[in-house]
């Protein structure tokens, strides 16, 4: 993450920059960075962060619970910079992701997952999102999806969006709102299956 100091300098910078245009286009410009910053630094200043990413073998968490969107997307951001250049076969997977790459609107994490996907395959980095809302999630993305695991919807839209990811199987919406916990349908590349994901922390008899 970029330390507290860069960002300030750079609130300064914008600050400054506002003043100076006569463009009403680059001051809105500036003002929606300004408003992004000021509640992105403090929030900053609260927390200490490292300089490098030290991965475990498996799975590793990032905790982003109690922090606003605006510094959580920045981190995710940082995050999927790291990977690009130091790391090979590594999976990052965006939660919530309709709130970090929204379909119309730029963030700092929607910016570097545009070049993730683009570059990261060849060298087995994969990005995966999480997401109750395909609809707002930026569809440059989305098209370089193969893989998805579809789980139950309720809202008709929704319905119709999973329906349409199925590689053209007919089967009633009513499966798709009626699916129960841990079922899902998987389109993975030219195959599509029904299945059940079962936590790590479930026996098989249970």
């Amino acid at each position: 993450v970029a330390g507290e100091e860069d960002l300030e300098e750079t609130l300064l910078k914008c600050e400054k920059l506002r003043e100076k245009t006569k463009s009403s286009f680059m001051k809105a410009v500036y003002e929606r960075l300004i408003k992004y910053l000021q509640i992105v630094i403090p929030e900053i200043k609260k927390r200490q962060f490292s300089s490098e990413l030290s991965l475990q073998e498996g799975v590793n968490v990032i905790d982003l619970i109690g922090m606003r969107k605006e510094t959580q997307s920045i981190i995710i951001a940082s995050t999927m910079e790291y990977v690009m250049e130091n790391l090979e076969k590594t999976v990052v997977i965006i939660p919530e992701a309709w709130e970090h790459i929204p379909q119309g609107r730029l963030t700092p994490a929607k910016y570097i997952a545009e070049s993730y996907v683009r570059k990261g395959a060849a060298i087995g980095n994969y990005l995966f999102f999480d997401t109750q809302d395909l609809a707002g999630i930026e569809k440059t993305l989305l098209r370089q999806c193969d893989n998805w695991i579809l789980g139950r919807q309720k809202e008709a839209h929704e319905v119709e969006r999973t329906l349409k990811e199925l590689l053209g199987i007919k089967i009633s919406p009513k499966l798709i709102q009626t699916l129960p916990l841990g079922h899902f349908y998987a389109v993975l590349g030219d195959s599509m299956v029904k299945t059940y994901v079962q936590p790590a922390w479930l026996s098989s008899e249970d």
